[in-house]
């Protein structure tokens, strides 16, 4: 029996606003940011490629592929380059990062709200300096998913203060394909992506803590595609771990690769294909989505 009536604008039903409401306010929500959080202010994974395709001379045509755009300008120096460049054209776009200022800003709506975990895939700190302009103090790590990184001593907050624990005012933002600031860390070639993806396995290189922020928490998919290979990882975890808790639901906010029109059969397939999980999908763009959570939990009051 459906929870209540489809609002056509966004798929979600008042009943599944109200538990993300609930959930908010009790402190079981995690949003897991992806590219299309964090555009126009930053490229999309496909426009970041083609870019550096050109600029690298990259002689293939899947040039919007940046994983394996980024293999080919790796083969000489192990990504040293690449990297850096990458990070370069990060800096570069802090201007247009002007629309981080507005009271509408994805981010800046997200910091005004009472969450304790940001997850996210994107490279940049547009969150973070969105808790700082917000007077909260942000704490951030990444995974330390290569020999380089555990040769550096890297410590993330969790280790480095016992007494620190994810809270309102001082949240956590994990960085699961690394930070801007230090080269090494950052996931993004196909080498890349399977050493991360193997030691995730192996090593563990995830918290315990975030672990149980995806599993136990409804886990919010903020600007993302289904093509993500560590999106699919999350989502894999995530079944595994409600499985056996049977806890968490979780929203995927506009999936960017589903045709026009066509949209209820891709929640249909999502819903299969995500079995055993509590699945809603929002069609609409991450800043409408959040803008709209912002109005509804401003209006609850």
């Amino acid at each position: 029996m459906p929870n209540g009536p489809i609002d056509d604008c966004c798929g979600l039903t008042s009943r599944e606003w109200d538990s993300l409401l609930r959930n908010l306010e009790h402190g079981d929500f995690v949003p897991f940011l992806g590219a299309g959080a964090s555009a126009p202010a930053l490229p999309l994974g496909g426009e970041l490629a083609a870019d550096l395709a050109k600029w690298g001379g990259y002689p293939f045509t899947d040039t919007t592929n940046l994983q394996r755009v980024c293999q080919y300008l790796s083969i000489d120096d192990g990504g040293f380059a690449i990297k850096n460049e990458v990070i370069d054209r990060i800096h570069k776009r802090a201007e247009d990062r002007v629309a981080a200022q507005q009271g509408n800003d994805t981010h800046a709506l997200l910091a005004d709200l009472p969450i304790k975990y940001f997850l996210t895939t994107n490279y940049d700190d547009l969150i973070y300096d969105a808790f700082v302009k917000s007077q909260k103090k942000p704490r951030f790590a990444f995974p330390k998913w290569n020999d380089a990184l555990e040769a550096l001593g890297y410590e993330t907050p969790l280790e480095k203060d016992g007494k620190y624990y994810p809270s309102i005012d001082e949240p956590f933002i994990y960085h699961f394909h690394g930070r801007h600031d230090e080269w090494r860390s950052i996931v993004l070639n196909e080498d890349d992506y399977v050493e991360f993806l193997a030691n995730l396995v192996s090593k563990k290189i995830i918290p315990d803590v975030v672990l149980k922020a995806i599993g136990y928490s409804s886990l919010v998919l903020i600007g993302y595609s289904l093509e993500d290979v560590t999106l699919r990882t999350i989502i894999a975890i995530k079944q595994t771990l409600v499985r056996f808790r049977g806890r968490g639901a979780t929203v995927l906010v506009a999936p960017s690769n589903v045709a026009q029109g066509k949209e209820r059969e891709a929640r249909d397939y999502l819903k299969k294909r995500m079995g055993g999980m509590n699945l809603s999908v929002y069609w609409g763009d991450a800043n409408s989505f959040v803008r709209e959570l912002h109005e509804k939990w401003q209006q609850r009051g």
